[in-house]
C-alpha cells in the first residue's frame, strides 16, 4: 500500500488474503512471474478497463500503462495516491471508474 494501513485494516486485509487457498495463491505468483503475456495483450479486443496504481512497490506502473496503451481502446486510469490496492486506498475514484465503465 501506498499509505501505511491502521492495524485494524492490516487484520482485515491478512485475513481476507489468508481465504485464498495456497494451490491458487500459487499459481497466480507463478503466471505473473513466469508467463510473457505481452503478444497476447495486444491480441485483446474488447472492452478494457486498466486502473495504473502510481505508487505500487509491486508492479512498476510503467507496466499497467504499456498494457492500457496496447489494448486497442482500452479506458487507462491512473490512480496518483496508491500502491497495488487502489480499491483500497483510492476508493470513491475506484467505485466511479468501474461504475462508469460497466454502464458505458
Amino acid at each position: 500500500m501506498h499509505r501505511q494501513p491502521t492495524e485494524e485494516e492490516l487484520q482485515f486485509l491478512s485475513s481476507e488474503i489468508l481465504n485464498c487457498p495456497s494451490a491458487v495463491a500459487i499459481e497466480i505468483m507463478r503466471d505473473h512471474t513466469n508467463l510473457d503475456w505481452r503478444d497476447f495483450v495486444k491480441r485483446i479486443d474488447i472492452p478494457a478497463l486498466v486502473c495504473v496504481a502510481r505508487q505500487s512497490k509491486v508492479f512498476d506502473w510503467q507496466g499497467s500503462a504499456w498494457v492500457g496503451e496496447n489494448i486497442k481502446g482500452a479506458k487507462t486510469i491512473f490512480f496518483e495516491e496508491s500502491g497495488h490496492m487502489l480499491f483500497w486506498e483510492e476508493p470513491d475514484k475506484f467505485n466511479q471508474v468501474v461504475a462508469e465503465f460497466v454502464t458505458a
